[in-house]
């Protein structure tokens, strides 16, 4: 007589759930994880490869590939001169797949230097490298050791950092990007890869601000949600201005500018301003030791009410539900309530973080 009993084997690893953190650490670039029940396993790329990331820490993303269900793809670590791209079981990085952000070119730039990388909702990379919008490729499997490989736009441009990415499953990616030495807002699209348009593209109306020639600098762009974007400019006298406007993305591509007006805190915006835009309308933004809320329909500017002890403000990140800000100060990330009706309540402080928080991925 034989006797069965069905059971299972959790292949899951300690780094399952919890909070990776990118931090400068005197001029050290650090990777940790945060476990779920606050501890900090602090300095873990170091103390794994025997070895330091490149320097200039930018943004920490937990690729997934939305459109699949959620398949995880691994983390990326963007610095400003590259990258490093890691499994997300392990930590350590995948033989299988390129992991550099140079190794991730079909062909690379000369001179690779990172402006603004966004996660696609695909589980690709896309955003401006080397001054040209770079896209990741979907045109194959998402465990493919090419998938999410880079090409870049071909044409006669210098784009900003900072960039707008439209996506829709059914009609697929657009950009909205500003040619820095022409100072103009430009079109870009997805078809069959990335291709720059310039400003191709239909325009409303020119008596609010000319978007084709806006004569000043880009400092950040942010869209709120489907429609609101705005774009933050400094002019040569110095005074920042807010823009306003929608872009119709499909059939076809028109720029419609709704508002041009002098930033009411003008001494808030500063290089090392830190930005969120929330689909509810609302943008967070730091400032020195503070965070503050401000709604650009009436203007509204409010302090959040959490003291982060006169520390300089390094990072603040948006949970995925919106109803939580993360905000990284030197040694700690605070955790604040900013549902409705509450300005930046404290909910919770880890501490243990080496250096200043850059960036977080939750998993």
């Amino acid at each position: 007589m034989k006797y069965f009993h069905d059971f299972f084997v959790d292949g899951g690893t300690e780094f399952g759930s919890g909070t990776a953190v990118l931090s400068l650490e005197n001029g050290t670039t650090q990777f940790s994880f945060i476990k779920t029940d606050g501890e900090v396993q602090a300095r873990l790329y170091q103390a794994m490869q025997g070895k330091d990331l490149p320097k200039d820490p930018m943004n920490l993303f937990l690729m997934k590939n939305t459109t699949t269900g959620g398949t995880l793809l691994g983390y990326w670590i963007i610095t400003k001169g590259g990258g490093i791209r890691l499994n997300a079981n392990t930590m350590q990085e995948d033989p299988k797949y390129p992991n550099t952000i140079a190794d991730n070119f079909f062909a690379a730039p000369d001179k690779l230097e990172v402006g603004q990388l966004k996660q696609h909702p695909q589980g690709i990379l896309a955003g401006v490298i080397s001054n040209a919008l770079t896209y990741g490729t979907t045109n194959t499997w998402d465990q493919s050791p090419t998938y999410g490989m880079f090409s870049a736009a071909e044409g006669e441009y210098q784009l900003a950092p900072s960039f707008i990415m439209n996506f829709n499953q059914n009609q697929g990616t657009y950009f909205i990007g500003f040619e820095r030495n022409l100072k103009q807002f430009v079109r870009l699209n997805v078809y069959n890869g990335p291709t720059y348009f310039g400003t191709q593209y239909d325009s409303e109306s020119t008596a609010i601000f000319d978007p084709k020639n806006v004569g000043m600098d880009l400092i950040h762009m942010e869209q709120l949600n489907s429609s609101d974007c705005f774009a933050y400019c400094k002019s040569g006298e110095g005074k920042i201005y807010e823009l306003s406007f929608n872009v119709k993305f499909t059939g076809p591509f028109t720029f419609s500018p709704l508002r041009k007006r002098l930033f009411i805190r003008q001494e808030l915006i500063t290089e090392k301003t830190k930005w969120q835009g929330a689909k509810n309308g609302i943008i967070y933004l730091s400032s020195g030791s503070k965070v503050y809320r401000y709604n650009p329909i009436n203007e509204d500017v409010r302090e959040l009410l959490t003291d982060f002890g006169g520390g300089e403000v390094t990072m603040i990140r948006l949970s995925e539900n919106e109803e939580t800000i993360m905000v990284g100060v030197a040694g700690s990330i605070y955790y604040l309530d900013i549902s409705t009706g509450k300005l930046g309540t404290f909910i919770k402080k880890i501490e243990g973080i080496p250096g200043a928080p850059i960036d977080v991925a939750v998993r």
